[in-house]
This record gives C-alpha cells, sequence and structure tokens, in this order.
C-alpha cells in the first residue's frame, strides 16, 4: 500500500515536472524566435502566381517581418545575379505591401551586330527552360544579417495550354531590325508585335482580323471585362501580320484632334504615356479568358498597371552647359492625374507645398510605402541598363534601378548658374528619410508612378522646410551628368531658388 502511495507521487511529480519543463522550453524557443517571413509574388492582374508570362510585370509583399525595419529585396536571375532590386521599410504590422520590382520580366540584353548595340529581345520557351528566378529578402543594414531567405518563380510561355496568352510588344523598326522598346519619338513608327498569338478563337470575328487599340495610361490596370475605352487609335490586324510586326497608322478616331499615325506618332502624344492592347474578338471589352475556362486566354495588353510605352517631349530637357543634372519636376501628390483624359491627359500633381502630416496626398496602399506623404512620378527615359552584357557581374535579363534621395534644398542649392559649384557632391539623405533603391521601367514612367518616398501620418510629421528630390540615375552617390533633380516648382522648367517642394507653407517669393 504504502509502495502504491509513493508510486503514485512519482507519477504526479514527474508529470508537473514535464509539463513545466515544456512550458519553459517552449517559452525559451518563443522568446528567441521571430515570425517567419513570408514572400508573395503577384502579376500585373494581381493574381497570386510563381509563374510569370514574358513582359509582364512581377509586384512582390512580404509579412513576418521586424515593425518598421528596413529591408533589401533582389530579383536574381537563375545564376543569383542581380536583375533589379529595391529597398522598403516594413509598417507597423512587419508588411511590405505588394511592390512593383520587375518590369518587363523575361526580356533579355543581347547585342546585335547590325545595329552595333544592345537591345531588348524575348527569349525562347527553350532558353527561359524550367531554370528558377528567386526573391530574395535581406536586412538592408550591412550589420544585421537576422533575415535572408528566398522564394523562387519561373518565367515560361504557357504553350501547354487550351489556348496561351498573347505576349503583345510595342516595337519600332530599325534598319529592317524588329526591337522591343518602351520610349519612342514624335514621328516614330509604331510597330506591334504579338507572340503566342495563335489561330483566331471560336467563334471567329467575321473580319477574319484583330483589333488593336492604343489607350491612355493612367496607372490603373484592365481587368477581365473592362471595355477598351477611352481609347487614342484603333487598326485591324490579320494574325500573321501582327506575328510578323505591324505598324499603326490609321487615324483617331476619339480623338479631338483626329491625327493620323501614317507618318509616324502624331507630335501631340509627346510626354504622354500608352498601352497596347490586342482585341482578339473585336467585342471592344478586355477579356483575359473565355468565360467558364482557367486555360483558354483571349485578349493580351502591353502595359497593365504600367506604361506599354511613352513619347518623349521634344526636345528633352537639356540642362544647361555648366550644369551636370537635369532639372525635373518629381514631388506628387498623386491624387489628379487618374483618368484625366483627352485634353487634360492626366494631371500628374506636381506640388509645391505638403503638410507635414501627408494629409492630402494619394493614399499609397500597394506601393513601397504605404500610406500618405511624397510620392515621386517621373519619366525617366532611361535607356536599356547601362551595365556590359555578359560581364561576371550584370544579368542577361535586363532591369533597372535607381537611387532616391531627399535632402534640404539648403544643402544642395542647384540653380542654373550654380550648378556647376555641385558637380560631384556627396548625396545624404535628409532626417527622416533613406536613401532609397527604387526600381524603373527603362524609358517609361517610373513604374507604377505612385511610390511614396516620404511616408507621413499624424504620429510621423515630416519636418518643415524646403527640400529636393534627387534620382541618382548612375548610383555613384554623387551629382552626375543624366541623374534627374527636382528642383522646380510646379509650373517651372527652369530652376529659380534651387527648391522643389516645401513642407508646410510655401513662402512669399
Amino acid at each position: 500500500m504504502k509502495k502504491n502511495r509513493i508510486s503514485a507521487l512519482l507519477l504526479v511529480l514527474f508529470t508537473v515536472m514535464a509539463f513545466s519543463s515544456c512550458s519553459m522550453i517552449n517559452d525559451f524557443i518563443t522568446s528567441r524566435m521571430r515570425s517567419i517571413a513570408v514572400i508573395k509574388v503577384f502579376n500585373s492582374n494581381h493574381e497570386e502566381t510563381k509563374y510569370f508570362q514574358p513582359n509582364d510585370t512581377l509586384y512582390v509583399q512580404i509579412q513576418g517581418l521586424k515593425a518598421n525595419g528596413f529591408y533589401q529585396v533582389e530579383c536574381l536571375d537563375p545564376y543569383d545575379k542581380v536583375i533589379t532590386m529595391m529597398t522598403a521599410e516594413a509598417d507597423a504590422d512587419g508588411v511590405i505591401a505588394p511592390s512593383p520590382l520587375w518590369y518587363d520580366v523575361g526580356f533579355k540584353q543581347v547585342w546585335n551586330e547590325s545595329l552595333h548595340r544592345t537591345v531588348a529581345v524575348l527569349p525562347t520557351d527553350t532558353e527561359l527552360g524550367v531554370n528558377a528566378f528567386n526573391i530574395r529578402v535581406h536586412d538592408a543594414e550591412a550589420t544585421n544579417n537576422v533575415t535572408d531567405f528566398k522564394l523562387p518563380f519561373f518565367v515560361i510561355f504557357n504553350t501547354n495550354i487550351a489556348r496561351p496568352k498573347p505576349i503583345v510588344m510595342a516595337s519600332r523598326l530599325d534598319a529592317g531590325v524588329y526591337v522591343v522598346e518602351n520610349d519612342f519619338k514624335a514621328g516614330d513608327g509604331l510597330y506591334v508585335q504579338v507572340a503566342n498569338l495563335k489561330e483566331l478563337p471560336t467563334p471567329a470575328p467575321v473580319s477574319g482580323k484583330v483589333m488593336v487599340y492604343i489607350v491612355p495610361f493612367d496607372a490603373g490596370y484592365y481587368k477581365d471585362g473592362d471595355p477598351i475605352s477611352p481609347y487614342v487609335v484603333k487598326q485591324e490586324a490579320t494574325v500573321k501580320q501582327l506575328t510578323d510586326g505591324f505598324q499603326i497608322t490609321a487615324t483617331s478616331e476619339t480623338w479631338a484632334h483626329g491625327d493620323s499615325w501614317a507618318a509616324g506618332i502624331p507630335a501631340y502624344f509627346q510626354g504622354k504615356a500608352m498601352s497596347v492592347i490586342v482585341d482578339v474578338n473585336e467585342d471592344g471589352i478586355y477579356e483575359e479568358k473565355l468565360a467558364g475556362t482557367t486555360d483558354y486566354y483571349l485578349d493580351g495588353i502591353d502595359g497593365n498597371g504600367v506604361a506599354g510605352f511613352v513619347v518623349e517631349k521634344d526636345p528633352v530637357v537639356i540642362p544647361p552647359a555648366n550644369v551636370e543634372y537635369i532639372p525635373a519636376n518629381i514631388a506628387s501628390g498623386g491624387v489628379t492625374w487618374q483618368h484625366a483624359w483627352f485634353e487634360n491627359w492626366p494631371d500628374y500633381d506636381y506640388r509645391d507645398s505638403f503638410n507635414p502630416d501627408g494629409s492630402g496626398t494619394q493614399y499609397g496602399w500597394d506601393w513601397q510605402y504605404s500610406g500618405y506623404g511624397v510620392k515621386a512620378i517621373w519619366n525617366p527615359y532611361i535607356t536599356h541598363d547601362p551595365q556590359v552584357p555578359n560581364s561576371d557581374k550584370t544579368s542577361l535579363y535586363y532591369g533597372k534601378y535607381v537611387d532616391v534621395y531627399i535632402m534640404k534644398a539648403a544643402d544642395l542649392i542647384l540653380t542654373e548658374t550654380d550648378g556647376i559649384n555641385h558637380r560631384g557632391m556627396a548625396l545624404s539623405p535628409t532626417t527622416g528619410t533613406h536613401k532609397m533603391t527604387m526600381p524603373v521601367q527603362y524609358a517609361c514612367t517610373n513604374g507604377s508612378s505612385q511610390q511614396t518616398i516620404w511616408r507621413a501620418s499624424s504620429s510621423e510629421l515630416m519636418p518643415t522646410g524646403s527640400y529636393c528630390v534627387i534620382v541618382d540615375v548612375d548610383q555613384d552617390g554623387k551629382i552626375s551628368k543624366g541623374d534627374l533633380v527636382d528642383n522646380l516648382h510646379r509650373t517651372q522648367e527652369t530652376p529659380t531658388d534651387g527648391v522643389g517642394f516645401w513642407v508646410g507653407p510655401v513662402p512669399a517669393i
């Protein structure tokens, strides 16, 4: 009896110890663990996927990070070479909201001997193969290596389905060579090429052709079932013409100017951004897939959520001889420019003044810095990645990224007469801001055109004062030829007092 009582007491004691040990162990582990970050990637239709078609846009979302932590996000090719990258700050919940990371997915840099330059080409399905690309996320500070992880994704043509998605590409004809292009000048011929465009769907349009639309770009995206309206110009083409390369030569029907495109892109469209839509069943509606199917694609678009191409202003602003930077309007509230059609083509909402709490600006819910504050909108006219292809460090897949700074105007007085004095001046972000590495779509608007570069709230006010935005195109950490500087007032083209914008009221000038 006594022996049984002792055994029972020992059993209870061991049980208590076991549970205590488990609790202590769990507490110990939990105290030393952080949430495991989760990466999600999305295409231009806002669908989560790990399989992207060429010429799409890749968006990345990360969660499980340290609240307000600063991170570097890289897109790596199958050989771990950087294609493009960005830096971003996680929000109070440890989340980096969906942000555009790689534009014009899948295109490669190839030297063209007849043109004597590097051009963008669409790889073949065989070239892409089954090699995995990767998204890498790690701490931006070199001294902190707590976070460092990857997520694989793939670029494929999706040919093994009922009807593949057409890959639409704005192009130019250069010395008999079709070149995929994002940047045109007035008078240039606009050609449209479509890969993956198979026979017409059943039932086929009576005309036996498809309709090509050139539409204004407004940073929105076409959803399945949206009407293709308004449009700049439309023109019929056969499947063969679009496969070979087809020039837009029609006259604008719904445009007040009634411009003909036969002699090239009309001068009216300088400084404008547009997208290209191929409507395969000519019903005037953007239909991504045949209703009721998951693998039967219909229409295609070059520039969904981002610009398909831009037309340069003529002339592109050239800095005075003694100034190496390019004056530009960049700081924007991001509010009024969407859906401002026709004579009032999208107003980019450039501003001279911002409220310290960012109120009155567009809420940037899905770009690098979510929230209210100063946005960055510009047409960089940046050509293909200037790095030498086939080098040990450069990926064959082209992408472009730049560094963006906000500096106090007093520390960066740049005017027409004294700009030469700041040649090579080292750049340093002002208090409360970071140097941001931002992916851009070469030669187009800076991607979504709504990135917030200085986030503000009622609890985190932007200090009052006068500021400039600097886009360090070559990422050399100083002002050099070709860099963009917002030291202009909203309506200026030539700098006067070296101020791009104020936080707080604009002083009397």
